[in-house]
């Protein structure tokens, strides 16, 4: 039986799906009192609340959309459309207790914090202006070379590559180099915490010592992640590894 083309199946999920959501709202509104305890929850989020944010910033909702749409073509591994960054959820884990340390609620935040409210009205420009042209070009990019060159599928895709590989090595062959005190301020920002900016008076060893580094290469390092990033960690992974021997079980 289908109702206006959908079957009835199909209609029960969506009415559960919204009911659920509005229940879930009318219920956590009641510890919502300030725009922090509505973004963040009040910063009370649990493990295993955080290890599901980081499950879900890797597979939106808008990837809904294309795996209904791939499933009628290629059935239930359609649902690799969004399981594709399934595997990067593990590393948002070893990142979000440092934004969630930095009271950050979006990138601009963050540059506001390091940088100034300059260089967070920059980013913001520069990441809208980026979105909306690099669209733009990639789709003029493709139709000139697709259909008015009447180029193969591999020239329309390689060429724009090619072309902004090139570009990034001219530039950075003609642009001058930066001075080592100008780099190491800049590193230091990254590695030192907010909360601890009297660190960045500090040259770079003294601010972050060899005993919290971790994969030193090149006078580059990873600050050494906490127990509760590496639980994270192995706890999203194996999200992960379950969600592919799931879908195996499903194939066979």
């Amino acid at each position: 039986m289908t109702i206006l083309g959908l079957h009835y199946a199909i209609w029960i999920v969506l009415i559960l799906y919204f009911v659920g959501m509005l229940l879930m709202g009318w219920w956590s509104k009641r510890g919502a009192y300030s725009q922090e305890g509505y973004l963040l929850g009040n910063r009370q989020f649990g493990s295993l609340m955080m290890v599901m944010h980081a499950f879900g910033a890797g597979t939106h909702p808008g990837n809904v959309a294309g795996v209904m749409s791939e499933a009628v073509v290629s059935g239930v591994s359609s649902i690799w459309v969004s399981w594709m960054w399934l595997f990067g959820t593990p590393f948002y884990w070893l990142i979000a207790p440092v934004i969630r340390r930095m009271r950050c609620l979006t990138m601009a935040d963050y540059f506001e914090q390091r940088f100034g409210k300059s260089a967070s009205v920059l980013y913001i420009i520069v990441a809208a202006v980026g979105m909306i042209f690099s669209t733009i070009l990639a789709s003029a990019s493709y139709i000139l070379t697709r259909y008015i060159l009447q180029c193969g599928r591999d020239v329309t895709i390689g060429v724009p590559i090619l072309v902004g590989v090139a570009a990034g090595v001219i530039a950075s062959l003609l642009t001058r180099p930066p001075k080592t005190e100008t780099i190491e301020k800049f590193f230091k920002k990254i590695y030192v915490p907010i909360g601890a900016e009297k660190a960045l008076e500090l040259p770079l060893d003294e601010a972050v010592p060899a005993s919290k580094r971790w994969l030193t290469a090149g006078g580059l390092f990873i600050v050494k992640p906490s127990r509760q990033s590496w639980v994270g960690f192995v706890v999203a992974l194996a999200i992960c590894l379950a969600c592919v021997l799931v879908m195996l079980a499903i194939l066979r």
